[in-house]
């Protein structure tokens, strides 16, 4: 199916450079900094593709009408859509890293990578929600493995209730003033609202709230002593569970597409 042409993700992790903001410059050590510059934003790669050349070949996955017909009313085709639909999701709130450099530590860049990051966790836990839904209609199908082989992790299920769900519920697709409250009371951030360059509002970032969010996320305090170790290791997890969910997914699409009689049509 689509894969046959190439268009291959490979993940790589994206460093953010904590020292050039003061978002977490918060009373702790510098490796603590340097920790969380090493794990904090994770997921730009997931857009880093291999295999067009510059001018690459626009195709299509197409079914004839009358297969189309009788497909669109079953349910399990329907969550194989509401899982298209969440891959979207999460690939297009990683755009926004498209445009930084690594190295670059410009208040946008900042708030672009973190929130990037935010976002792609909260609809990781949206999509996890639904793959739970999947083993109704999907428990026979082999490609559904993969998958379903998350939903059986103790450490994605764990990361799914003690991070990614108050992050979502909390500070990402809602925004509570009663976990901002928390997270000033239990960390003494630096006293410093936002920052910016230049004279729009574009090049604004308004870091306390994100540092608040970071502390939703982590469940940290993160002046603790050994929250550059705690840190690192959720980071690190966080990531390879975003990275096995995507791949998975891809995979899960692309295999269910092809067995259902979908056909790849490119140009001449």
């Amino acid at each position: 199916m689509y894969h046959e042409i190439r268009p291959v993700c490979q993940y790589k992790t994206l460093r953010i450079d904590v020292e050039t903001s003061p978002l977490l410059k918060t009373p702790v050590k510098s490796e603590w900094k340097a920790q969380a510059c090493k794990h904090l934003s994770l997921l730009d790669s997931h857009l880093r593709r291999v295999g067009f050349s510059s001018m690459p070949k626009r195709w299509k996955i197409k079914a004839d009408k009358s297969q189309f017909e009788t497909l669109r009313s079953e349910e399990r085709f329907c969550q194989l859509v509401a899982l298209s639909r969440a891959v979207n999701a999460m690939r297009f709130v990683q755009t926004a890293l498209e445009a930084h450099r690594e190295e670059d530590g410009s208040p946008q860049a900042l708030r672009n990578k973190f929130n990037s990051f935010f976002f792609t966790c909260s609809l990781l836990y949206e999509a996890l929600l639904l793959v739970q839904r999947l083993p109704k209609n999907f428990h026979q199908r082999p490609e559904f493995l993969p998958l379903h082989q998350i939903l059986k992790d103790k450490t994605a299920t764990a990361l799914k209730d003690s991070n990614l769900k108050p992050l979502r519920n909390q500070l990402a697709f809602h925004f509570d003033e009663g976990e901002v409250k928390s997270q000033l009371a239990k960390n003494a951030f630096t006293p410093v609202f936002a920052i910016g360059e230049g004279d729009t509002n574009a090049d604004v970032y308004f870091e306390l709230a994100d540092a608040c969010t970071l502390g939703t996320f982590s469940g940290l305090q993160l002046g603790q002593s050994d929250a550059k170790e705690q840190f690192g290791e959720l980071a690190e997890r966080v990531t390879d569970l975003a990275v096995r969910f995507m791949d998975a997914a891809d995979s899960f699409i692309n295999e269910t597409l092809l067995s259902d009689g979908w056909k790849l049509e490119e140009p001449p």
